[in-house]
């Protein structure tokens, strides 16, 4: 069984750091917070909060119908 290994992968990429914020108090304001501005349709603003959670090592992934991962 081969596992997926996210963080490796955000690493060749050239995100994420030694020092990756796992706070999940943190994680979950951050995902909060790019929700409310995608309902408001700031994608920019979206995709900044994308970007700070993956230098952190978090991929979020959107679904159809709204919800995040």
């Amino acid at each position: 069984m081969v596992r997926d290994n996210d963080a490796e992968k955000l690493k060749e990429l050239g995100f994420g750091t030694a020092e990756a914020r796992s706070d999940d108090s943190w994680i979950e304001a951050k995902v909060t917070e790019r929700q409310a501005v995608r309902q408001r349709r700031d994608f920019a603003k979206s995709d900044e909060i994308r970007k700070e959670l993956a230098e952190r090592g978090i991929i979020v992934e959107d679904s159809k119908d709204g919800s995040v991962r």
